[in-house]
């Protein structure tokens, strides 16, 4: 999926780009990320894969986290903030059996090892 929506950075061929969504639970967090970037707002929240800053390919999805996960069809009359940004990246790791796409699911093991990227490239987890 992300590929699909990446795009590669010129004269690095092995660079990729997506434009990514974070939802942030107050206009404050997210000012204070356009004012700093997303390191100094590290929030000590535990997240699915640990602590850390969590972004989406998905404007709707990040929204419900701005909007406390609720959807915006259900949240009339609310306001969400959402910041959004570009990812580069090299090699993609799985995170979910939706990141294999449905013939493909996600096999015991899997941790580490690359799914997607630009030929030759390398890195860690």
């Amino acid at each position: 999926q992300l590929l699909s929506l990446a795009e590669r950075i010129e004269g690095m061929p092995r660079v990729w780009c997506s434009r990514v969504f974070h939802g942030c639970s107050s206009h404050n967090i997210g000012l204070s990320i356009f004012q700093h970037g997303f390191a100094s707002n590290l929030q000590r929240t535990k997240g699915w894969f640990g602590e850390g800053i969590y972004t989406t390919t998905s404007a709707p999805y990040s929204l419900r986290y701005a909007l406390g996960m609720r959807d915006f069809w259900d949240s009339a009359g609310q306001t969400g903030i959402v910041v959004v940004g570009k990812a580069a990246f090299a090699q993609v790791y799985p995170v979910t059996q939706a990141d294999n796409g449905p013939l493909q699911p996600l096999e015991p093991g899997l941790k580490g090892k690359r799914i997607a990227g630009a030929p030759g490239a390398q890195g860690c987890d």
